[in-house]
């Protein structure tokens, strides 16, 4: 049976995933929603103060306690204030060790952080029920007593409070050098696991067959990023114009002005609509670009081998998961690089890293700046050889030429008096 392309509702799931990440890499949505809820909040507490103040034996109850609640509102509004100073500040700390400790492109993984973005959310949300609620009496034209308003405001202050002791713990976890490799690590196995070439409706297509194109589109916005293709939507587009198109860059690659991004084959696309595929950004991110969670990794494992840190445990344990990714990935076909219509015509081929250089991208580096480390040596030794387990046999060349780069720079540096024998034998923990 043909490989078919999705229904309307899948490319509506995938417009909604892309939507989803552009929300999870954003600090300002949940703080904007808290900001709304508050305001509405405050709304519905002053109507309950109204109602109340109305019945005379419970305003003349509430009138005692006016000032106080005023005084209240002002003093959860300035606190609130210092504090979601507090927050912010500690939160830019914590992205500068971050940035220096691990590597700068792990960031994004504190700014997706669910915890981070409700500690500002609810204290932003507190503050603002707090000024609006206060500068909504007035104690000469109103006779509301603010009394249901300044104990809903001292609830959400107590809320608060057990947010940011979930947050300091959470801040604290996350500058454990395991939990940032081991987030970035699941992110890019999400990655893998979701990428183009394990979805059912993708096919290996041999491009030369298919002769020199048609027709050459150039990419003319200003350089960026691909951070992502609707390869669905364009699907749909080749269909329609009965051409086939192939997109030239990986996803992750830098798109200079003017550089030909598309070829085509048949009928014509206009560039605007080959465009209105595109996800661009200014960074790479792992939406759908599983080679960058490996370059994350690969950076933290070489930032900890740097003379400067000197902590090959923590490459050790980059190794560790790097071994498990690529084994994902190995078992996956990269050789399959087209997608079919739901006809079965050929009608989009894109570019993906092939097994050889996500393999060069994993160790290449780890070898050249870790191969002084016996640590490191035995570690690599021992993860090519569980590689060459779980991958198909005809994905060990690249795995064996690494293996052979590994021995023969670590022979070169040996120092006099090292016994070879237990530097070169592979062992999963390095040193124990």
């Amino acid at each position: 049976m043909a490989p078919r392309s999705m229904s309307s509702a899948e490319h509506r799931s995938a417009r909604l995933e892309r939507l989803r990440e552009i929300l999870r890499n954003s600090l300002w949505f949940l703080p904007l929603v808290f900001l709304v809820g508050a305001l509405v909040l405050a709304n519905f507490t002053m109507e309950i103060d109204e109602v109340l103040t109305r019945d005379v034996e419970i305003r003349a109850r509430m009138e005692a306690n006016t000032e106080e609640a005023r005084i209240v509102l002002a003093t959860i509004a300035t606190s609130i204030l210092t504090f979601l100073g507090v927050v912010f500040s500690v939160t830019l700390v914590a992205l500068q060790m971050a940035s220096n400790q691990y590597s700068p492109r792990v960031v994004r993984s504190f700014v997706r952080s669910k915890i981070t973005k409700l500690t500002l959310a609810s204290f932003m949300g507190t503050f603002v029920f707090s000024i609006y609620s206060l500068g909504s009496f007035d104690l000469d034209d109103t006779p509301t007593v603010p009394v249901v308003s300044a104990a809903t405001a001292m609830l959400l202050v107590i809320i608060d409070l057990f947010i940011f002791i979930a947050f300091v713990h959470a801040l604290v976890r996350s500058m454990r050098v395991t939990y940032v490799i081991e987030t970035v690590a699941g992110e890019t196995r999400r990655s893998a696991d979701d990428g183009a070439v394990a979805r059912p409706d993708v096919t290996e297509v041999d491009v030369a067959s298919l002769g020199p194109p048609d027709h050459l589109v150039r990419f003319d916005r200003h350089p960026a990023i691909l951070a992502g293709v609707e390869a669905d939507r364009l699907v749909e587009l080749a269909r329609h114009a009965g051409a086939v198109v192939r997109v030239t860059a990986q996803v992750g690659d830098h798109l200079p002005t003017d550089i030909v991004l598309f070829e085509l084959w048949g009928g014509e696309v206009s560039l605007a609509q080959l465009e209105s595929c595109l996800v661009l950004d200014q960074e790479r991110t792992m939406y759908q670009d599983t080679a960058y969670g490996i370059r994350q990794l690969v950076d933290i494992a070489i930032r900890a081998l740097s003379p400067a840190i000197n902590d090959p445990t923590t490459a050790v344990q980059v190794i560790d998961r790097l071994v498990d990714i690529l084994a994902r990935i190995g078992r996956q076909n990269r050789r399959r690089n087209g997608l079919r219509d739901r006809d079965g015509d050929l009608r989009v081929i894109f570019r993906i890293p092939t097994w050889g250089e996500l393999v060069e991208l994993a160790f290449t580096e780890i070898i050249v700046f870790g191969v002084d480390s016996p640590q490191i040596v035995r570690r690599l030794l021992a993860a090519f050889d569980d590689l060459e387990q779980l991958v198909p046999p005809e994905l060990h060349g690249p795995v064996a030429e690494e293996r052979d780069q590994l021995r023969a720079a670590a022979e070169r540096r040996l120092p006099a008096g090292v016994d070879r024998r237990t530097v070169l034998s592979p062992n999963r923990r390095g040193m124990g």
